[in-house]
């Protein structure tokens, strides 16, 4: 979670009115899957429920400050929201009433601010959007809107970097293949003064770790398709999958609800 420290302020302001709980879902980013340079933690894609829990752990000892479940490994509760890779959801009386999908749009930002707007004046709770300035946008198909716009540059950006992928690799290829027979004996014929000290066929050789390929790039599109097929929006009922607490316990998500309260619901993990 790259902002569980403003999610964790957020838990210390709020948790006197509002109750927050995490399921923490499968990897983003897992050292066997899509693994990003500079992730702090290495874990592998969970197999069972025993390394979901511990990668969970982790997580709950990185400070997080809210009850914290698990989802099972069937995906329950990532399906019935469409949250993955990290998705934040305000239910209200059994419906939804705010969501954030991320990578781009998870902002524990934009919920204090709509939090913010809840308690000084009573506006269309259920549909407005606010922004991070506590400006309202009356429909919630602007922000169905942004929301796509969001995700096909998701989308074009990982074209982009997979086609300058493959054009560095063409071009690493037909180095090596014209290094004996052109790059050398060019070499060779320059003057003194302009010829290379050291010719570095071996750095050619070496592979360089990218964080998109054709497989990842397959990823964003299943991401994509996922969300438009569940299509939950503000104002509907909301799912009540099955979660799994650190003791092997199954509990709905709806559980977790008090009467009077908002039920902050916050879906992520360590990658």
């Amino acid at each position: 979670m790259a902002k569980l420290a403003q999610f964790n302020q957020l838990v210390d302001d709020f948790a006197h009115v509002i109750d927050f709980v995490t399921i923490y879902i499968k990897e983003a980013h897992p050292l066997n899957g899509w693994n990003l340079i500079g992730n702090k933690h290495d874990i592998r894609q969970h197999e069972t429920i025993q390394d979901r829990i511990k990668a969970a752990k982790l997580l709950s000892d990185s400070g997080l400050r809210c009850p914290l479940y698990v989802d099972t490994m069937e995906n329950d509760a990532q399906l019935a929201f469409s949250s993955f890779p990290e998705s934040l959801f305000v239910l209200e009386k059994g419906k939804i009433a705010f969501k954030a999908l991320g990578p781009f749009a998870y902002d524990p930002c934009k919920l204090r601010s709509l939090i913010n707007g809840k308690r000084v004046k009573a506006t269309n709770w259920n549909r407005a959007y606010l922004n991070c300035n506590g400006t309202p946008y009356e429909t919630q198909k602007f922000n169905e809107f942004l929301r796509f716009t969001a995700d096909m540059f998701w989308i074009l950006r990982q074209i982009k970097i997979l086609i300058l992928t493959l054009l560095i690799g063409t071009a690493r290829f037909l180095l090596l293949a014209s290094m004996d027979t052109l790059i050398i004996p060019v070499c060779k014929r320059l003057p003194e003064k302009w010829k290379p000290k050291r010719l570095a066929k071996t750095a050619l050789n070496k592979t360089y770790k990218t964080n998109v390929s054709y497989k990842t790039f397959l990823q964003c599109l299943r991401v994509v398709y996922q969300r438009q097929k569940c299509n939950i929006s503000v104002g509907m009922t909301a799912p009540n999958p099955k979660v799994v607490s650190l003791d092997k316990k199954l509990h709905n998500i709806l559980d977790f609800r008090r009467s009077g309260r908002l039920l902050v619901v916050n879906f992520g993990s360590c990658t």
